[in-house]
């Protein structure tokens, strides 16, 4: 009976040996738990930005445009001088241009001067050059039309001189010019254009030296 009592307690002690050998694995602290799960991550720089994003630069302000030339429009009568081609003629305040007997000549029209009939004679550029029917280069200089081989001037007194090479000579005497010379020159040098202009139109056209013989009427055929 003893005997099965010790091998009953002996049993007992190997299956309780058995269930409860090792003790669980320890958790990890909650503290540690609760940092791992609130890290903040790390940052990243912003993007390069790319050819498209960046702005163009602004394009370069266009040079201002030269300021546009006008011709000043003064009232002023001029006189030619005794025994000259020239005839009087006068410069109203409208800019209109009229001769001896009343009929308009010559328009002042911003930085051109036209005839009667709406045709511009000369034309003043920005840079003081001057443009129009007329042989050679003339320009502006000062209150001066000065080309090739000839100048048309218009002294303080009024005075007009015209110089052709080496020879100057008056030409009459406008009167109001004083503050307007440029002006009055401008209008001499339309006129001698307009002047040259109808001279050639009014020349007859040039006859053959030697006409061509009228050929001898054909024979008829017998």
């Amino acid at each position: 009976m003893s005997r099965q009592k010790s091998l009953f307690a002996l049993s007992a002690l190997l299956l309780t040996a058995a269930c409860g050998g090792s003790e669980p694995a320890a958790k990890a602290p909650e503290a540690e738990t609760a940092e791992a799960a609130t890290a903040t991550p790390t940052e990243m720089p912003p993007p390069a930005p790319t050819a498209a994003e960046t702005p163009a630069p602004p394009p370069p302000e266009a040079a201002p445009a030269p300021p546009q030339p006008k011709i000043d429009v003064a009232a002023m009568k001029f006189s030619p001088k005794k025994g000259g081609k020239a005839r009087p003629f006068e410069v109203k305040g409208d800019g209109t241009v009229t001769g001896h007997d009343g009929k308009t000549l010559l328009r002042i029209s911003g930085d051109h001067i036209e005839d009667a009939s709406g045709k511009t004679l000369v034309t003043l550029g920005s840079d003081g050059s001057l443009m129009g029917e007329f042989k050679g280069t003339l320009r502006m200089m000062g209150d001066d039309v000065v080309g090739d081989d000839e100048k048309i001037s218009v002294g303080d007194d009024g005075t007009v001189t015209m110089t052709r090479g080496k020879k100057t000579e008056p030409v009459g005497k406008f009167e109001g010019s004083a503050g307007a010379k440029k002006t009055a020159a401008l209008v001499m040098l339309a006129l001698h254009a307009m002047h040259h202009e109808q001279h050639h139109a009014a020349m007859p056209k040039a006859q053959p030296k030697h006409p061509a013989a009228a050929k001898p009427a054909a024979k008829p055929k017998p």
